[in-house]
């Protein structure tokens, strides 16, 4: 473990009564939290943060940051209610899961099996299997195409996130009767075969959600949508005692997150006072040009910097106005990553951000991991002193699948300030609508409760779950398909994502000893989630974000949780699991 990771934070632990090495792992997950969640809130990217790390051998860590509701000002904690968005899609694989360990369904089957529940399909479409569904190699688009006056095909979508009574089971089922499978990975030649290229895919894993909580016996109708709950509260939520997890939330729950499309902007220093803020993200859900968002300024070291935003009549933030260019700040500092001589460059590099507490950098928020790297790099630091005078702080690189995974902190250094930040306040907060195609992505959960599942996938002891959802993670956190351009395992390229029954695998990496990752995440306007686990090390990171969350389309990114997640789990394992190269085997 890196010693200046141990140090910070661990004399505030043992102060509290615990032993030596409960104290040092509790510190370091405090450490990991707020290197990656604090960061977030504190740059302006996102909100509010909750997060839960998972260790062998130890409760789940809990730690919230920002606000669940900020007119409100209620605070986000691990009991918030939070839409998880496409986080969903693996509570239906696991009934899949379940109904194929009970023999009650096959993954070869085909949706043609089901002729009273779904009538009839075109030829192609009447051979997607239960599978290719889940594993999106069916050939389908994430969501019908919208209607419009000139083009109005069967269950077109007049707005994208339709509620059941404004498009129902049978709307659905249209669509699908009347599609056809498709390649929609560039360049598109046609489908005369499945399993199709990989597309992520909201309306597929939807219908098998629906095809679950059916009844067979009978046309599919919004019925369908409450069989589904009635399902996952059965086999998953109960036994999982999950009380907090719903397709709608309690009207008791002490608080209920809501969604944000707050605006970022990049502050610009020259000379010590800061020239301008850029536009970063425009944001949404401003009233009008007369109620601007307040523009709040910290950090760099610096003093007297006040700055306005100018809101279009669409609701985004359209600019800034320096108003008083202050003095005294410095930019944040400067993360390269250098190759490691006598290898090939990488094909793209690595980007970092350095997270400074304390005038130390304390860990390194990797926002792009790059890729093609044959060898570690060389993480160097420079700038950033407050002042201008400082030691430079000092680290490891590990990499994982050619990109860069970690930067591990062995000297913090000395004299660094606070990054200078603008913090743009959020506009009016929302909830999403529950479509009908809801078992792909409108469940509420809280962190707590995710902490749970995540626990139960990874097996962790003292978490009681039945053989038939052990079986049921089993089953759908299996690759299945290839996200390339051709299904196929056998031809998938090296250091491509896997696609399983919704879940993702990032591969094993045995030349540097990094274990496959499994994940999920889900990403409703304003809302960011991800799951994250490592079962060979018992490690595992929940994250959710009220950020600038977009419909998934791929299990890469969406809003802040993704990037917090990846960060934090990498540290786990580095920083508590034992991992890198010397890592026992």
């Amino acid at each position: 473990m890196a010693s200046a990771w141990r140090s910070l934070v661990a004399s505030l632990l043992i102060a509290g009564g615990a032993s030596p090495a409960s104290a040092d792992n509790a510190a370091l997950m405090t450490l990991i939290a707020q290197t990656f969640g604090k960061s977030a809130v504190d740059s302006g990217a996102a909100v509010g943060v909750g997060l839960a790390l998972i260790a062998p051998g130890q409760a789940p860590a809990f730690f919230s940051y920002g606000y669940a509701n900020k007119s409100a000002n209620v605070l986000f904690g691990s009991d918030v209610s939070f839409e998880i968005g496409s986080v969903t899609k693996v509570f239906t694989t696991n009934l899949l899961g379940q109904a194929i360990y009970g023999g009650r369904l096959a993954l070869n089957q085909p949706i043609s099996a089901f002729p009273r529940m779904l009538g009839s399909f075109k030829p192609l479409t009447a051979k997607v299997t239960l599978a290719e569904l889940a594993d999106f190699t069916a050939g389908f688009p994430s969501l019908a195409p919208n209607c419009n006056e000139k083009n109005q095909p069967p269950g077109c979508l007049k707005t994208d996130r339709p509620s059941t009574s404004e498009y129902t089971a049978q709307d659905f089922l249209r669509y699908f009767q009347n599609a056809t499978p498709q390649n929609l990975q560039p360049p598109p030649p046609s489908l005369k075969a499945l399993p199709a290229p990989y597309f992520y895919s909201d309306f597929t894993v939807g219908l098998l959600g629906l095809i679950l909580g059916a009844n067979p016996n009978g046309l599919l109708s919004n019925a369908a949508l409450k069989g589904w709950e009635a399902l996952l509260q059965k086999q998953i939520l109960g036994p999982l005692n999950m009380r907090d997890t719903a397709l709608y939330p309690s009207t008791s729950s002490s608080s209920t997150a809501l969604g944000y499309q707050q605006a970022i902007g990049a502050p610009v220093v020259v000379n010590g006072a800061l020239s301008a803020i850029n536009v970063v993200v425009a944001g949404a859900g401003y009233r009008s040009p007369a109620d601007p968002p307040k523009v709040a300024i910290s950090g760099g070291a610096g003093v007297g910097a006040q700055a306005t935003a100018q809101v279009g009549g669409n609701g985004s933030v359209t600019g800034f106005t320096v108003v008083q260019a202050g003095q005294g700040y410095v930019s944040p500092p400067k993360v390269a990553f250098v190759p490691a001589p006598g290898f090939p460059a990488p094909s793209s590099p690595a980007k970092g951000e350095a997270v400074v507490s304390g005038g130390k950098i304390i860990g390194v928020n990797i926002v792009e991991h790059g890729a093609g790297y044959a060898a570690a790099p060389t993480v160097v630091f420079s700038g950033g002193f407050g002042g201008g005078v400082g030691r430079n702080a000092t680290g490891t690189v590990q990499i994982a699948n050619g990109e860069v995974a970690f930067v591990g902190i062995a000297d913090g250094g000395d004299g660094y300030a606070l990054p200078l930040s603008v913090v743009v306040d959020p506009g009016d907060g929302f909830t999403n609508v529950v479509p009908i195609w809801a078992p792909a992505g409108a469940l509420h959960s809280t962190v707590q409760n995710m902490a749970t599942f995540a626990q139960a996938a990874l097996g962790s002891p003292g978490v009681l779950v039945p053989p038939a959802m052990a079986a049921g993670f089993k089953i759908a956190q299996t690759p299945r398909a290839c996200t390339g351009q051709k299904p196929s395992l056998s031809k998938c390229p090296a250091n491509i994502l896997l696609s399983d029954l919704a879940w993702a695998t990032i591969p094993e990496d045995k030349v540097n000893h990094v274990p496959a990752i499994v994940l999920k995440n889900g990403g409703l306007t304003g809302f960011s989630t991800q799951i994250m686990l490592m079962p060979a090390r018992g490690l595992g990171v929940v994250v959710f974000a009220n950020s600038n969350g977009n419909q998934v389309s791929d299990n890469k990114s969406t809003g802040e949780a993704p990037l917090i997640a990846r960060g934090a789990l990498y540290a786990l394992f580095y920083q508590l699991g034992g991992g890198g190269a010397s890592a026992p085997r």
